[in-house]
């Protein structure tokens, strides 16, 4: 009866220690998840969220030079060439294109589309009327250029600079959800680690308890045969 017992309690034993490996490898596959879910996380800050910040404060810049230059040209009455002017005014152009193209190159959410395409929009309509303005300029009169830069070229100008500063509102905006996903992440990671120690500590506890009970159970066996 005794050696019953003592197999009942051992098999008991044996599947409590089984299902405490099984949650330590559940856990530990938690952990790996958390561990890859914080690395994309942190991936997807700098690559779709730092960097496309920074190709928007070089937007802004750009669109900021060209207004400047515009202005400039239309109220100093300088004596550019039609070539000279076109050049300046492509090679901005050029730098806003190749920016674009970056920015397109990253992951977007439904509203940085929209306001992407938007943008788009208003700086290629801005383009036509800058041309248009060029031609005014030497071919008619400074004030019928000066006219429409400031009825309509200002205008999308400044629409254009909007656009992208509610796209820097939205890279904070996402950029502060995956770090709050981030901490909550941790947060798990560290429950399972807590979680590791607890398990650790009761399969040492058992394996005294298992140590100790053969020790009875020899004691008992060495008094049996003594009788």
């Amino acid at each position: 009866m005794k050696w019953t017992f003592v197999i009942q309690q051992k098999l008991k034993v044996a599947l409590l220690l089984g299902a405490i490996m099984t949650l330590i490898i559940i856990a530990n596959i938690l952990e790996r998840k958390n561990i890859e879910q914080i690395n994309q996380s942190f991936s997807s800050i700098y690559n779709d969220r730092l960097i496309p910040a920074t190709d928007i404060f070089y937007l802004t810049e750009n669109l900021y030079r060209k207004q400047l230059l515009m202005e400039t040209y239309l109220l100093s009455g300088r004596n550019s060439t039609r070539e000279e002017l076109q050049q300046e005014v492509h090679q901005y152009n050029t730098a806003i294109d190749s920016l674009i193209k970056d920015f397109e190159k990253t992951y977007l959410v439904t509203k940085e589309s929209h306001l992407l395409a938007a943008f788009k929009t208003t700086i290629r309509d801005y383009e036509l009327v800058e041309g248009a303005i060029i031609d005014l300029s030497l071919h008619e009169s400074r004030s019928s250029a000066q006219h429409l830069y400031n009825s309509k070229g200002k205008h999308l100008l400044q629409t254009s600079i909007q656009h992208l500063n509610e796209l820097t509102a939205i890279q904070s905006d996402i950029g502060s959800e995956l770090m709050k996903g981030s901490r909550s992440v941790v947060k798990s990671s560290h429950l399972l680690s807590t979680l590791q120690i607890v398990i650790a500590v009761v399969i040492g506890m058992m394996i005294q308890v298992l140590v100790f009970s053969s020790k009875l159970i020899n004691r008992s066996e060495d008094q049996f045969k003594m009788n």
